[in-house]
């Protein structure tokens, strides 16, 4: 099984707001999820920070809580 993470980067506006980021693929031009394989030597949370950077140019914090979870067969 391949386990991955993700980031789902936002920042509060000055009206107390979240604005989401959204990021588009080079190649494609579609709308991608900041996301990657979780190595064996790192936690979740932090690889789904080194994903955002890598994939999004994105720093921040990261939540150690998932905002959700789920299981895909292929």
């Amino acid at each position: 099984m391949t386990r991955q993470s993700g980031a789902i980067p936002f920042r509060i506006n000055v009206e107390g707001e979240p604005e989401i980021l959204l990021v588009t693929s080079k190649r494609s031009g579609r709308w991608v999820l900041l996301k990657g394989e979780v190595k064996r030597d790192m936690l979740p949370d932090a690889s789904a920070a080194r994903e955002a950077f890598e994939e999004g140019g994105v720093l921040g914090s990261i939540s150690g809580r998932p905002v959700a979870t789920y299981r895909q067969i292929k």
